[in-house]
């Protein structure tokens, strides 16, 4: 009945998504500007997202971003939506969309892969069926090896990673080195979706349930349950799907219980380095893990293996001898049922199985995003393409979107970015000379990757990717298949280029262990950037994102990496004091915010304060430049209509605030106050220009006040 349930409730989400694709329009954009715009229009675009009747010394936040705020009601199917990120990562799938279908790409790999993504298909689980035998096995066998088999198969056939996570990094202790990281899984549901009571997350529970049930029935459907016969719940011991889905929900419980317990034992370690390297061939805790990577050739440098979370993997173990080798309380049948979950949901959600598994897919994912439609297909599909070739995708939008003045003149912002902080902490007076040469010699080993499309070494050759057209499923697989080789490959010695942040993805970032920070093309657009308007405005936009991310190297964690990226101690003890009171001044001064929302909750000082940071220290840098360029007379365009209403300095502080304009439902604002490490954007707004005078200055804000307090928080 669970089945019957969701198929019948997501029919007409599926109907509504469609309608959504059929008239999500693309808008035509001019050659070379994803956001063409006249003086006229642009200052509009400025002024109608603000709110002039509320004074920026009171609330800046609402006086830049009311308007805007305003006009944006959260569409059906998101529960966030921001005037910067956002809209421009919309902007940039509906440039691309019509070069993904016409001319140039789209009879080339990208360009067919996203054709048949979008493509109506006919539901068919055939493409499940590869792991019956090994799923079935476990039940008949019930030996280690065919556990291991069994967890195996599904890593390296797309069916997700069940039971644990590997991945591959740079060392943090010796240059040119490569390391196996295992930690551990995801789940279904975040750990407060296991534990939360409020209405919201038990609806989330329930949906969820319905949703493991109905996978789990699909799963017996396509042969992947019960004994070698292959003969569904019943050979598996189970009464119905929905029997079935309460194992599979406990056996989830009992592993975030795991993981806290790792956690907690991470925390209570005050030995150094908390990261153990572990060898893979007698370590006890490590025995299931180093079996799989055994079973799939994959072999580890030194034979060792990084591993955070040590006990976790113990109790994963223990669990799997006693409960399934030693069928304790149908561990096996638990387990099979598991796993075969696992499986039918990542094809479900790669949409390999048709219309509805995507559809009971996205009936949970509305109740936890609280929305009431799916994300767009269109959306998806161009996120699936743009990861799987993203040097095509990112060659398209660089090639029709960014001339090579525009790039130019970003990567002399981000030159520039990096002097002015040079400069900043030489003038520092907390910093002793020891302390400033090393710091400045890691500033000097900082690349910025702006609009950069260089490819990522092998994991960006798509030769083996085989695209067959008309077969999206298969096209997929292959796809996935290279990006499983691509990371094992990684293993064989440290990349001389490894960006993670590709051009496509409209976010920005920094590397600790490369010492370098990614722009990606796709946000070198308004409202960060516009060489067309004034450079008040992308000074205080790209320019303050870029001094963010080049700060982050200086942060409360990355600041222990030297200048190769490696886990060094290159303070001074009266250094390093200074530096943690003035991290303590934002911990203590971001505590006392409350969101309007939330009255009974606030955001978490010591959890943000990398991120307040490097806001507190990338507005510095931004403004130290736009300073340094106002005095040579390289102000930009004028706009007449923004020029008559501020000075140029106040255009640099409406670049800030209106970063950060953005709507979205109440769960998501309780959620992110939990677990993200960003503060909401109202309270980046006010942390970041309460802090910083020549804002008070610029619109001569009272001794005293919200925005011009007696005492701040300055770290340069």
């Amino acid at each position: 009945m669970a089945r019957l349930n969701a198929v019948a409730r997501v029919a007409v989400v599926a109907t509504a998504a469609a309608a959504v694709v059929a008239a999500a329009t693309p808008r035509a954009v001019a050659a070379a500007d994803l956001f063409p715009q006249t003086p006229d229009e642009y200052a509009n675009f400025v002024l109608s997202s603000m709110n002039e009747s509320v004074s920026p010394c009171d609330d800046a936040y609402k006086w830049a971003c009311d308007g805007w705020i305003a006009a944006n009601p959260l569409p059906p199917h998101k529960d966030s939506v921001s005037r910067f990120y956002g809209a421009m990562k919309q902007r940039m799938q509906d440039a691309l969309h019509p070069l993904l279908t016409t001319a140039p790409l789209v009879n080339t790999k990208a360009g067919m892969f996203y054709y048949d993504c979008i493509a109506d298909r006919d539901n068919n689980l055939s493409v499940l069926r590869r792991f019956g035998p090994t799923l079935r096995a476990l039940v008949t066998s019930g030996s280690y090896e065919s556990v291991v088999t069994a967890t195996a198969v599904l890593h390296s056939n797309s069916g997700g990673t069940p039971l644990f996570e590997p991945d591959v990094s740079d060392s943090r202790e010796k240059y040119g080195e490569v390391l196996l990281e295992l930690d551990r899984p995801g789940l279904g549901m975040s750990r407060d979706g296991f534990r939360g009571r409020t209405p919201h997350w038990r609806a989330v529970q329930t949906a969820y349930k319905v949703m493991v049930a109905s996978f789990v029935t699909l799963a017996g459907d396509a042969g992947l349950l019960g004994g070698a016969a292959g003969d569904g719940l019943t050979g598996a011991g189970w009464a119905t799907a929905e029997e079935a889905a309460e194992a599979v929900y406990a056996l989830e419980e009992r592993i975030q219980k795991w993981k806290t317990a790792g956690y907690k034992a991470y925390k209570a370690n005050d030995a150094q380095p908390k990261y153990n390297m572990m060898p893979l061939a007698t370590s006890p805790d490590l025995e299931f893990p180093a079996a799989m990577l055994a079973t799939l050739q994959v072999a580890a440098p030194k034979g060792a293996a990084l591993v955070k979370y040590p006990v976790y993997f113990r109790e994963l173990n223990a669990w799997l001898k006693t409960a399934v080798v030693g069928n304790q309380d149908k561990g096996r049948a638990v387990l099979q049922a598991y796993l075969a979950y696992k499986a039918t949901r990542e094809f479900a959600r790669a949409e390999l199985l048709g219309p509805s598994a995507t559809a009971v897919y996205w009936a949970y994912r509305m109740a936890v995003k609280q929305t009431s439609r799916p994300t767009p297909r269109r959306a998806r599909c161009f996120t699936r393409v743009a990861k799987r070739f993203p040097i095509a995708i990112s060659g398209a939008l660089i090639d029709n979107f960014l001339s090579a003045d525009k790039i130019a003149f970003a990567r002399g912002i981000a030159k520039d970015i990096g002097v002015a902080h040079g400069e900043l902490m030489a003038a520092s007076k907390w910093m002793d000379a020891s302390t400033k040469a090393a710091a400045q010699k890691k500033l000097d080993s900082m690349d910025a990757f702006v609009a950069d499309n260089t490819p990522n070494d092998k994991e960006d050759d798509a030769s083996d990717i085989d695209v067959t057209r008309g077969d999206y499923v298969s096209t997929f697989l292959s796809a996935d298949l290279h990006a499983w080789r691509a990371q094992w490959h990684r293993l064989t010695g440290r990349a001389a280029h490894l960006v993670t942040l590709r051009n496509w993805e409209t976010n920005a970032r920094h590397n600790s262990h490369r010492t370098e920070y990614y722009i990606p093309a796709a946000i070198l657009q308004t409202p960060a950037f516009n060489p067309a308007a004034p450079h008040a405005l992308t000074l205080g936009g790209v320019g303050r994102v870029m001094g963010h991310e080049l700060n982050h190297a200086f942060d409360s964690r990355n600041r222990e990496y030297d200048d190769q990226g490696l886990l060094v101690d290159w303070w001074s003890p009266a250094a390093r004091a200074a530096y943690d009171e003035h991290a303590q001044c934002l911990v203590d001064l971001y505590d006392t915010y409350v969101p309007p929302d939330l009255p009974c909750s606030h955001v978490r000082g010591k959890k943000t304060v990398r991120e307040n940071q490097a806001d507190a220290g990338g507005i510095r840098s931004a403004w130290r430049v736009w300073q340094a360029r106002k005095a040579a007379g390289a102000t930009g365009p004028d706009n007449a209509v923004l020029s008559a209403k501020f000075t140029p300095d106040q255009l640099f502080f409406v670049g800030v605030a209106q970063t950060w304009c953005r709507v979205q439902s109440v769960e998501k604002q309780r959620d992110k106050l939990k677990s993200n490490s960003h503060s909401p954007g109202q309270f980046r707004v006010e942390g970041t220009l309460s802090q910083f005078a020549p804002f008070a200055a610029a619109f001569n804000c009272a001794e005293g006040t919200r925005y011009n307090p007696p005492k701040r928080c300055e770290l340069w």
